[in-house]
């Protein structure tokens, strides 16, 4: 058997494949079947290599491999759902993942103990510094007090009011039934930084794109519909009848997974909304989880008020730092 027979053979067999096996996608793997996809031949050339009539020989590897997979009925859609198929249950758990993370960021902001203390030390340290000037009347809500204290700052030019709140925290005895008294003592701005650890879950969901995720889905249903589509030509073809029975039972299958998804997407929606509207932020449209954003911000900030906290606590000058603040600028009650 010379070169190019060799090559007509093994060609022969992937063709045989997609037309007489169960249509199994691991016979090819991924890979060969997105290579498959990316050869995909125009019009005009799947015209001429269907009607060629000349010597198969005097073709290009490209062109002769064209004209065997040709030969076979609906081949191009063949694979486009093969591809689909084998692709499907990694684009499935990563959906799953996906919304259960951004569950799970939710439920962690709501329950989560010491945070929500430290929203509310931070709102009540935000009016107080504001009592002291001329906007004494100003008012946050959870989120937008923790806006105000990312962006004020001391005298100095380094120390902002999250500095005084985490102080505030450390020095309170009275929040040992969120850490034990000791550990105020000796280890508060330890635990109030690992709030970044607990909150992990809030951190990766502010790297998602929630409408990329979405439109994951709707490719997901995009593709099954390919699948149905072909599922009905299966009268057309003599041959293959492995293929459309296996990929039927798929089809079912895929079906009441993707159903699945897309109830946990409306849940996963209806917690993201409430969980905002718990925390007093403004709806934004144009990026939902932006709640998450502005929490792994504020931990960001946190880790290193804490470092700043600890160096001062190690050179023994950490003290009262009420006096810093006495000359901040007025903050608006309009933080958004």
């Amino acid at each position: 058997m010379d070169y190019h027979q060799f090559q007509l053979a093994c060609f022969g067999r992937i063709a045989a494949h997609l037309e007489l096996s169960s249509g199994r996608s691991e016979f090819l793997g991924t890979e060969f079947l997105e290579s498959l996809v990316m050869l995909a031949p125009t019009k005009e050339e799947e015209f001429l290599m269907k009607h060629y009539r000349g010597d198969v020989t005097q073709l290009n590897a490209a062109e002769r491999f064209l004209k065997v997979i040709l030969d076979v009925p609906f081949a191009m859609k063949r694979i486009d759902v093969m591809l689909y198929r084998a692709r499907f249950d990694t684009d499935i758990r990563y959906l799953k993942q996906s919304f259960q993370t951004l569950q799970d960021a939710c439920q962690d902001l709501r329950s989560n103990k010491l945070f929500l203390r430290l929203l509310e030390s931070a709102t009540g340290t935000t009016n107080q510094l504001n009592n002291n000037n001329i906007n004494g009347n100003a008012r946050f809500s959870r989120l937008d007090s923790l806006l105000a204290l990312c962006n004020a700052r001391g005298e100095d030019g380094k120390a902002t009011p999250l500095h005084f709140t985490v102080q505030n925290l450390v020095s309170n005895k009275t929040n040992s039934d969120i850490i034990r008294e000791e550990e105020f003592k000796q280890k508060g701005l330890k635990a109030i930084s690992g709030l970044s650890a607990e909150l992990e879950n809030v951190k990766k969901a502010a790297e998602m794109d929630l409408h990329l995720i979405r439109d994951w889905v709707r490719k997901q249903e995009l593709g099954l519909e390919k699948v149905r589509w072909l599922l009905q030509l299966d009268k057309a073809c003599s041959v293959g009848e492995n293929f459309f029975k296996r990929m039927k039972k798929f089809a079912n299958e895929a079906e009441i997974e993707i159903e699945n998804v897309k109830e946990q997407e409306a849940a996963t929606l209806r917690w993201i909304r409430e969980t905002t509207e718990y925390f007093n932020l403004t709806k934004d449209a144009t990026n939902p989880l932006r709640i998450f954003i502005l929490v792994r911000d504020f931990l960001l900030l946190l880790v290193s008020v804490c470092k700043d906290l600890g160096r001062m606590q190690d050179r023994a000058m950490i003290g009262s730092l009420s006096g810093r603040f006495s000359q901040f600028s007025p903050i608006s009650s309009a933080v958004t």
